[in-house]
Parts: structure tokens; sequence; C-alpha cells
């Protein structure tokens, strides 16, 4: 089971934060799965951005760099007034799958989520 959004986001900011208040002086935050990810722009009028939100209380927190897979749009990259790298991991699913699933005869079907992630 997933566990809750909000409860992740705390607990990684309280991590950062510790770290900061330890001495470190530098705190790498490695996001595989980025909080609110498809909340990233305001669909009407008075809503806030939740991703850049998230992405502000990382820094408020103490984070000097967030590292993110597969971002779910490129311009929550923006959101980060700290240097926030957006790793494609694509490449290395690839890899693995040809080398440790797709070795035998059977025929596999690798599927998307939607026609976006097709392309």
């Amino acid at each position: 089971m997933c566990r809750d959004v909000n409860d992740a986001l705390m607990e990684l900011c309280i991590m950062v934060m510790a770290c900061k208040m330890s001495a470190a002086r530098r705190v790498v935050a490695v996001v595989p799965y980025y909080f609110y990810s498809k909340q990233s722009k305001k669909k009407e009028g008075r809503r806030g951005i939740p991703a850049k939100l998230a992405a502000d209380m990382l820094r408020v927190a103490g984070a000097t760099h967030v590292v993110c897979l597969d971002l779910h749009a490129s311009q929550i990259q923006g959101f980060f007034e700290i240097p926030c790298d957006n790793l494609n991991v694509e490449p290395f699913f690839i890899k693995y799958a040809t080398e440790n699933i797709l070795q035998n005869d059977q025929n596999y079907v690798i599927l998307a989520k939607n026609a976006g992630a097709a392309k």
C-alpha cells in the first residue's frame, strides 16, 4: 500500500531539517516520485500549485539540491530556487528488461498507461 503523500513530504522535510541542524553543509533530497507532480499548474483562478509548495517546503527545510526521477511535467524543475535534476530512468528500464526479462522465447507486451505516456 502506498504511503500518504503528505506524510511522506513532511517526513522528508523533517529529515532534511535534522541534517541541516546537525551542521550538514549540503543536503540532497532524492525523490523517486515527486509530491503532487500532476498538480503543476493552475486549472482555475484562486487555486494554489501544490507542486510549487512542495518545492518551497524542501528548500525552507534546508535542502540544497533535489534529484527527481521522471517528473510528470518539466516545468516542475522551474519551481525550485535550488538546483533540481530530473533523471530519466527509461534507458535503465529498457536495458534491464532486455537483459533480464525478454531473454526467453515468450512474447511480451509493454503497455503505456495513457496515450501521452506512449509517445
